[in-house]
């Protein structure tokens, strides 16, 4: 697989998918092994596309995803206002409640995978810093 170019693994990848899309759902042992392909396929094609990088592009996804990050952060509930008792006789709202709505609204906006992208991009290029 090593030696594909990443249109032919985008190729390969959009078979897989239509392989997986006509299988029976009861089809595990198939399934399991187009799934694994598929893993496979998308980690050589990332490989590809991070090899053909330019630095720029890279700080630039990196700003692009420090301001999405930063949206997801302004969504969230302050917990500035809330009840420090608790929610019990002060009429505020129960600070547990806040933490609980900011991570659904964490996890609804993908913040997760936000902050792992950052640490990839922050890794490749403290990688290429020291190659330089």
């Amino acid at each position: 697989m090593d030696e594909l170019s990443l249109d032919e693994v985008f190729a390969e990848l959009t078979d897989v998918q239509q392989q997986i899309d006509s299988l029976p759902d009861d089809n595990f042992a198939e399934l399991h092994e187009l799934r694994q392909r598929q893993r496979a396929l998308k980690v050589r094609a990332q490989e590809l596309r991070a090899a053909t990088r330019t630095q720029d592009q890279i700080d630039k996804e990196l700003a692009d995803l420090h301001r999405v990050r930063d949206e997801i952060y302004e969504r969230r509930l302050s917990t500035v206002d809330t009840d420090p008792a608790g929610g019990a006789g002060g009429g505020g709202i129960d600070i547990r409640d806040v933490h609980k709505w900011n991570e659904a609204i964490d996890a609804t906006w993908g913040l997760a995978e936000v902050e792992a992208r950052i640490r990839a991009l922050e890794l490749e290029r403290a990688r290429r810093a020291e190659d330089d």
